[in-house]
Order: structure tokens, then C-alpha cells, then sequence
């Protein structure tokens, strides 16, 4: 299933169903989709007013990784559950977005320098 695709919204893999998930890339939104314009749009303009929002680039940002978060949560479902999640992108590492990921991956990540190492 595609992270932001909407055959995958509901899909539970329970237990042994899934004990991983792929992910190739950093899923961030459309950048052409006019309603993600809008929204960053309206977060700058009250970020810039002094309101307690998150200007449009951090909102973006999140919402990658709020889908890095979900995808993770197709497969681990329930405290006794276990899973792994492969993230394939350079900028992970090179742009220490890792440290952006939710507080409960960051202890668990793993940086691996080439598929070799992996």
C-alpha cells in the first residue's frame, strides 16, 4: 500500500500480516496541490502575526513525517507487536532529518552508509 494513497487509509496488518514497511523516499506532500499552497500560505501569515503556528515550510515538514509515523503504524499495531521500518533516502542522514522523526523512533534508528552495511 502507498503511503498517501487512498487504498492504504484503514489498512491494519495485523501481527504476523506485516513485520516491515519500505519506505523509498521522504513522502512529502504535492507541492503543485493548491489546498497544501493555501495552508502554508495561512500558517506563514500567522506565524508572522505572533500566533502560535508553525510557519508553512515546519507544517510541510510534518506532515512527511507524520506519514513516515503512520507507516510504521501499519505494521507495529499493539505493544507487543514488533516491526521494522526502512527508510531508503539519503537526506535522512545528510540533512539530519532523523532527529525529526517522532520521539519513540529516534533510539531506534539506524544509520547505514550504503544497502551493504544495511
Amino acid at each position: 500500500a502507498g503511503l498517501k494513497n487512498y487504498r492504504s487509509e484503514g489498512v491494519s496488518f495485523n501481527d504476523d500480516l506485516a513485520r516491515g514497511v519500505i519506505c523509498i523516499g521522504i513522502p512529502y506532500p504535492n507541492l503543485k496541490d493548491e489546498k497544501l499552497a493555501q495552508k502554508r500560505a495561512c500558517n506563514d501569515h500567522w506565524h508572522k502575526q505572533g500566533q502560535p503556528v508553525s510557519t508553512g515550510d515546519v507544517w510541510y515538514e510534518m506532515k512527511a513525517l507524520q506519514a513516515i509515523a503512520q507507516a510504521a503504524g501499519r505494521c507495529i499495531r499493539h505493544p507487543d507487536d514488533y516491526g521494522v521500518l526502512v527508510l531508503l533516502d539519503s537526506r535522512w542522514s545528510e540533512l539530519g532529518k532523523i532527529g525529526n522523526l517522532p520521539q519513540w523512533m529516534r533510539p531506534l534508528a539506524e544509520e547505514a552508509l550504503d544497502v551493504a552495511a544495511a
